[in-house]
C-alpha cells in the first residue's frame, strides 16, 4: 500500500496583534508565525474501502474523543468531499506537541494531513502526450490577453463550481472536470488552424486535447505512446514531440539528482 510520512511542526508567534472583533464574532489578527522543530508526525496509508481510519498516540485525552471531532479527520473529510476523492485512508497521528499551549499543534496537524493526503492520493496515472508545435504560427502572450474578453472575477462566491473549485478539482482529483483553456476561443478565432489541429488530434485517438497556455502549441492525451507516434505522422509540416507526464515523485527525484 502507498504510504506517506509527514511532520506537523509547532509554531510560535513572534508578534500577535488583535485588531478588533468582526461582525461574525471572530477576531481580526495580525501575526508573524515562526515554525520550530518541535513536531507531531502523521503517517497516511491507502486503504481498501472509502472510509477514514484515524488512530492517535501520545495524547490520551485526544485519543479518547470521537475521531470525527479531530481536526485531522475533519480536514481530510472536507477535502475528500470537495474533490470527490473516494479512496480509503488510514491515518496514524503521533502527538508530541502539547495541547492548549498556543503552539498550534491541532492546526499544524490538520495542514499536514491535507498535504500528506494530497501527496498520497492525487498524482494521476502517467499520460502519453503528443505536442504539436505548428509551423509559422506564433502567439505573443500580450496579444492573447488582449484578445481575451475577461469575465468578472467570481472566484469563490457562486454556489455552483466557482473558479477555484474547478481549478483545484482538476489539479488534485482523478474525478476532475477535464481539460479546459479560456484562451482557446479568442486564439482559435484568430488562428483557425489551431482549432483544426485539436480536432485532428481527437480524430486520431486522443482522449482529450487542448491549447497549451496561450498557444500556439496544441497537445493531445493518448492511451499509449504508440498511438501518439501514429498521430504525429498526420502533422508532417509541423514540429511534434511525443512525451509523457512527470509525476511529483519523479520530478522531486530528478531535481535531487540534478543538484
Amino acid at each position: 500500500m502507498p504510504e506517506v510520512r509527514i511532520p506537523a511542526f509547532a509554531k510560535i508567534n513572534l508578534r500577535l496583534d488583535i485588531l478588533g472583533k468582526r461582525a461574525d464574532g471572530f477576531h481580526e489578527l495580525r501575526t508573524i508565525f515562526q515554525t520550530i522543530s518541535l513536531h507531531d508526525e502523521l503517517q497516511l496509508r491507502s486503504a481498501r474501502g472509502e472510509g477514514i481510519a484515524l488512530s492517535i498516540a501520545g495524547n490520551l485525552p485526544l485519543a479518547a474523543e470521537p475521531v470525527e471531532k479531530n481536526l485531522v479527520y475533519r480536514a481530510v473529510a472536507a477535502l475528500r468531499r470537495e474533490l470527490g476523492i473516494r479512496g480509503g485512508v488510514e491515518i496514524a497521528l503521533k502527538k508530541t506537541i502539547p495541547a492548549g499551549r498556543g503552539l498550534g499543534g491541532g492546526s499544524s496537524d490538520a495542514a499536514a494531513a491535507l498535504l500528506g493526503y494530497l501527496r498520497l492520493m492525487a498524482d494521476i496515472a502517467k499520460q502519453h502526450i503528443l505536442v504539436v508545435s505548428p509551423r509559422d504560427i506564433h502567439v505573443p502572450t500580450p496579444d492573447a490577453f488582449r484578445w481575451l474578453k475577461a469575465k468578472p472575477m467570481r472566484l469563490t462566491k457562486p454556489a455552483v463550481n466557482p473558479k477555484l473549485f474547478e481549478f483545484c478539482a482538476l489539479c488534485w482529483s482523478a474525478q476532475g472536470s477535464g481539460l479546459s483553456n479560456d484562451f482557446e476561443g479568442p486564439v482559435f478565432r484568430r488562428h483557425p488552424r489551431l482549432g483544426r489541429i485539436k480536432r485532428v488530434l481527437l480524430q486520431r485517438g486522443a482522449a482529450e486535447a487542448s491549447l497549451a497556455g496561450s498557444g500556439s502549441a496544441v497537445f493531445g492525451v493518448f492511451p499509449s505512446p504508440a498511438m501518439a507516434r501514429r498521430a504525429a505522422v498526420g502533422f508532417p509540416h509541423d514540429q511534434t514531440f511525443v512525451c509523457e507526464t512527470v509525476s511529483r515523485v519523479r520530478y522531486a527525484r530528478l531535481m535531487r539528482i540534478a543538484e
